[in-house]
């Protein structure tokens, strides 16, 4: 679980395909602005402006619109 995460981390950091300020939605369930990508997670600000953490694998393994 750790490995997958982390290996997540780094590609979501080296490839750039989501940065911080994109506005992602994740399986039409978050929806909101990237805020921080870390090594583990990243940090999604809904609309109604709660802070979600979301893990990096959920980034890689799930359906997410840009």
């Amino acid at each position: 679980m750790f490995s997958s995460v982390f290996i997540s981390g780094i590609i979501l950091i080296l490839e750039k395909s989501i940065q911080v300020g994109n506005i992602i939605e994740i399986n039409n369930q978050f929806r909101g602005r990237v805020t921080q990508i870390n090594m583990r997670s990243s940090v999604i600000n809904t609309f109604d402006n709660i802070d979600i953490i979301i893990p990096n694998s959920t980034l890689m393994q799930n359906n997410v619109i840009n």
